[in-house]
């Protein structure tokens, strides 16, 4: 979930293995609103389930000056019975 006090910002959303290795671009250039949501499936680039573990999300918010915002979150993937 993201919430901006302005409108008309610019998201870049990419999720990274704990090698640091890109395993899917969840969004490129999408123009954000004032608040959304953007979920991950657990798929990599390919549509294949990733491996259980740890998650980086890497979400980049470019601003309608140019100024570039980067937040990381980890995230937990395990899969149950």
């Amino acid at each position: 979930f993201y919430a901006f006090e302005g409108s008309d910002n610019m998201m870049n959303i990419t999720v990274f293995d704990m090698a640091g290795r890109p395993v899917r671009y969840l969004e490129q250039g999408a123009i954000a609103g004032r608040q959304g949501m953007f979920r991950w499936d657990g798929l990599d680039e390919k549509g294949n389930k990733v491996l259980p573990g740890l998650y980086v999300i890497l979400t980049e918010v470019i601003d309608l000056s140019g100024k570039i915002s980067r937040v990381k979150n980890t995230i937990a993937v395990f899969y149950g019975k």
